[in-house]
């Protein structure tokens, strides 16, 4: 919204200016009503990039990894509403994409603190088992439409951690539980 107020105050003093040249507005108006025009239809796109913009990499991990209700049959719907992408400029469809779904918020960024233990490099791994949904992608396009496949399993998560608060879920690492197999 920001680049709008200033794009429309940039129009305002090129209006001015060029009153003050000309001497009449006659001139200017087709080309201020075709600017105002432009920036109007451009407000819903940039106030969808504003909120991108403004997501924390927290909020950006929970929208991604964290739901309480999510089941495996849900892996379709919940990644094309959360809008979780494989390459966000592209859009392509993301391989790969876990949900933890038990507990709540304050579970996972515990895993930050106590609740979870350094594992390579900076990341950590929780002390307990969580239930997670790892959504796969069905065929090998890339492209929408999307189509997952969901299982469930109960296992240690690892994640990366900024200030305490998780921003990071590493998928290549499976941990089982101890009633798991490898």
């Amino acid at each position: 919204m920001n680049y709008i107020k200033t794009l429309f105050a940039r129009q305002l003093q090129l209006l001015k200016v060029t009153t003050n040249r000309k001497g009449n507005m006659a001139s200017v108006c087709p080309v201020l009503f075709l600017i105002l025009a432009v920036g109007w239809a451009a407000m819903p796109v940039m106030s969808e990039i504003d909120v991108q913009l403004n997501e924390s990499r927290y909020q950006k991990f929970l929208r991604q990894h964290f739901d309480p209700n999510m089941a495996v049959k849900k892996c379709d719907s919940t990644i094309k509403s959360r809008k979780i992408f494989g390459n966000e400029d592209t859009h392509s469809c993301k391989q790969v994409n876990t949900f933890i779904a038990a507990g709540n918020k304050n579970d996972i960024k515990n895993v930050c603190d106590k609740a979870g233990s350094p594992y390579r490099g900076n990341l950590r791994i929780s002390n307990k088992p969580f239930h997670v949904i790892t959504c796969d992608l069905k065929g090998g396009s890339g492209r929408p439409p999307c189509e997952y496949r969901g299982h469930s399993s109960t296992r240690k998560i690892v994640i990366g951690c900024e200030n305490k608060l998780p921003v990071h879920y590493e998928e290549g690492i499976i941990i089982p539980s101890a009633n798991e197999s490898v």
